[in-house]
């Protein structure tokens, strides 16, 4: 770019040399091109009214600008044209436009690509885009173009005014005609309305006009068809509603239905009757019992009102209760009440109703068959003290009065015998009051301890027990066992528990007795037996058959052969579910009376006083190997044992008796 040769103006010129054939330079074509008529090409360009663009060198000259200034200036003192930067503009847009770039950029150099700017001049938004433009023959501008966003947005901002008076005209418009729609559609609407709420107060005689056939007119049509059909069903209604009413007086049982809020709603005349009251007009649930005098059966105090059928009808629970008393000054009437809940359509509960019923007849028969009941039980029990409830069990009765004569059942037991010694000769020293007593008191010691074990008493035979074990061999040696050591601490009491009674029969004192200790003998046998009734017409008994009991019998008896408090039989020692749990030692072989059988006889001494037992058990090996020798016929090496036997347990009666018989034998030989 240089100054014109008339110094007037600026022009860029582009050369292009011609050469021929040879290479050799024929001439130059040049054409020129001044600034003034670049800046007349961009200010035709159409931009916005305050927008420009301007073109610039990367040093800050300007080149040209769309603005009616010119790129360069001519000054009076140099008359030759001079051009001058961008940032020296007069132009105020230019001007702050060149700053920006600047500062914004530092350099113009930096300047690489089109970018797209914006910035604030005098409080305005000016929108900026710089683009590069550079060519092969060293051309290197920026072009730039600001407009300010006043102009970018002045025809939206024209095109919405417009198009919001649009707006409100077009409103005001259809609020006009949706005014006059509404009036013609909502003026047969209101008057339904107002034939809906005639028709909710029960004026059935409310009829719509019918003036068009469009759908509000059919709505009208349906209207009164449904009034028809209403008053209709409404006659209907109220004809069911009486009818059910006749039959609910009908019934012989008080009906009481309540809302779903627990207000009494409905009283039938019987229903009046028993409460006494008709509906009581304000009660809530909590009032209930207090309205009606509900109580509880038998007491003073209120039924609790979390229990009252109907209160648990409206929870959705369906109940009966018998526990009802209804108080009417001095009258007291027992009620049974049941109480159900009703339903809506959406499973909601509507009503709960309550049917009850007087029952005072009812109590009496009920307190009349106790009473009876009771006295039948008495009877029973009095019976079972002569006849064992399992005697009748394993008869398959259930009363004694089923019990016929003969009546009998085969089965296996354990028989226990048991017999107090010498009670012959305690006996001579009483009193026939102080034998009762004596006996008495020694047997409800016994008892108890059979029963506890799972056995039963058949008789009682003077001072001795027989006893019977059906469900197991164990249970009768662990209840003789206890008998002992019941017995054994029974004598420590003794004279205190005689005395005792003794006084309550005299109602006087006593002088302190000395007493010998009592002691039994108890025999087992395990066997089967025939259990029924003997007798005649006029009176029978309960009895066991077997030969299982003659041998317990003769079992206990040789109790005091032997010294022993126990023994039991080899049956009862084949059936012991763990033998080894006792303290056993062999005794005798015995031959059942009429029987060619040799029973082997046990004795088990776990009631022994323990030292006794602890030099039973020392003996035990010896006082075996004497009984086989004995059994052997080897009768001077059974005495050798039963005399080492004795030199430990002197007091040993079993050993002093087979010793006692091994002498003869010996003399013999």
């Amino acid at each position: 770019i240089y100054a014109y040769f008339s110094g007037k103006t600026m022009t860029i010129s582009a050369n292009q040399p011609v050469y021929d054939n040879q290479d050799k330079l024929l001439a130059v074509a040049t054409a020129d091109l001044t600034l003034l008529e670049i800046s007349q090409f961009l200010s035709n360009l159409a931009i916005s009214p305050r927008g420009q663009t301007f073109i610039m060198e990367r040093t800050g000259m300007l080149v040209a600008t769309s603005t009616s200034e010119q790129p360069f200036r001519i000054h009076q003192a140099k008359p030759k044209a001079e051009r001058f930067k961008a940032t020296e503009s007069h132009d105020t847009l230019t001007r702050a436009t060149a700053h920006y770039l600047t500062q914004h950029f530092g350099d113009l150099n930096q300047i690489n690509h089109s970018q797209q700017l914006d910035f604030v001049r005098e409080g305005e938004r000016q929108f900026l885009q710089v683009v590069p433009f550079t060519d092969k023959w060293g051309l290197d501008w920026l072009i730039v173009v600001v407009v300010p966003e006043a102009d970018f947005m002045g025809r939206i901002n024209t095109n919405t005014h417009i198009t919001f008076l649009l707006f409100i005209g077009a409103l005001i418009v259809a609020m006009l005609i949706g005014i006059w729609t509404a009036r013609w559609i909502v003026q047969p609407i209101v008057r339904l309305s107002q034939a809906a709420q005639q028709l909710s107060t029960g004026e059935w005689n409310c009829q719509l006009p019918i003036e068009r056939a469009d759908e509000i007119g059919q709505l009208a049509r349906a209207f009164n068809r449904m009034v028809k059909q209403l008053q209709a069903s409404f006659i209907q209604l109220r004809e069911n509603e009486s009818r059910l009413k006749q039959f609910l007086e009908a019934i012989p049982v008080g009906v009481m239905v309540l809302d779903a809020h627990g207000k009494p709603d409905y009283i039938n005349q019987r229903g009046q009757q028993l409460l006494g009251k008709d509906v009581a007009p304000i009660v809530t649930l909590k009032q209930l019992s207090e309205v009606y005098q509900v109580y509880i059966a038998g007491t003073h105090h209120r039924y609790p009102v979390a229990r009252l059928p109907a209160v648990r009808a409206l929870r959705g629970e369906s109940s009966s209760v018998a526990d009802i008393e209804i108080h009417q000054g001095e009258k007291i009437i027992p009620l049974e009440i049941w109480g159900t809940p009703i339903f809506d359509d959406n499973g909601k509960i509507a009503y709960a109703i309550n049917a009850f019923q007087d029952i005072t007849e009812r109590k009496r028969a009920e307190a009349e068959r106790e009473r009876f009941t009771h006295e039948l039980q008495q009877l029973n029990q009095a019976y079972e003290r002569f006849v064992p409830r399992e005697f009748l069990s394993f008869l398959n009765k259930q009363s004694v009065i089923d019990i016929k004569l003969g009546d009998h059942v085969e089965t296996e037991m354990t028989i226990l015998f048991s017999d107090i010694r010498d009670f012959t000769m305690l006996s001579e020293n009483m009193t026939p009051p102080e034998n009762f007593y004596f006996i008495n008191a020694y047997l409800s010691l016994m008892e108890p301890i059979i029963n506890q074990y799972q056995g039963f008493i058949d008789k009682y035979i003077g001072d001795a027990i027989m006893a019977l074990f059906p469900t197991s061999a164990d249970e009768a040696v662990q209840a003789s066992i206890a008998m002992l050591k019941m017995l054994a601490q029974y004598n420590q009491d003794r004279n205190q528990v005689f005395l005792k009674n003794v006084a309550s029969i005299h109602n006087q004192g006593q002088q302190q007795k000395k007493y010998q200790p009592l002691k039994i003998g108890i025999g087992l046998n395990t066997g089967p037996l025939m259990l029924g009734t003997v007798g005649g017409k006029n009176r029978m008994d309960g009895t066991v058959i077997a030969d299982a009991v003659n041998l317990a019998s003769r079992i206990e008896g040789l109790t005091k052969t032997y010294g022993t408090a126990l023994l039991i039989t080899e049956q009862t020692y084949q059936k012991l579910a763990d033998a080894s749990q006792y303290h056993i030692r062999v005794i005798d072989r015995v031959k059942v009376k009429g029987k060619t059988q040799i029973v082997t006889v046990y004795e088990v001494f776990d009631a022994d006083p323990p030292s006794l037992m602890t030099l039973k058990l020392e003996t035990g090996t010896g006082f075996e190997e004497g009984f086989k020798h004995y059994h052997h016929e080897q009768f001077d090496k059974a005495q050798v044992c039963f005399e080492h036997v004795l030199q430990i347990n002197e007091n040993d009666q079993a050993a002093r008796v087979y010793l006692s018989r091994c002498q003869p034998q010996l003399f013999r030989e």
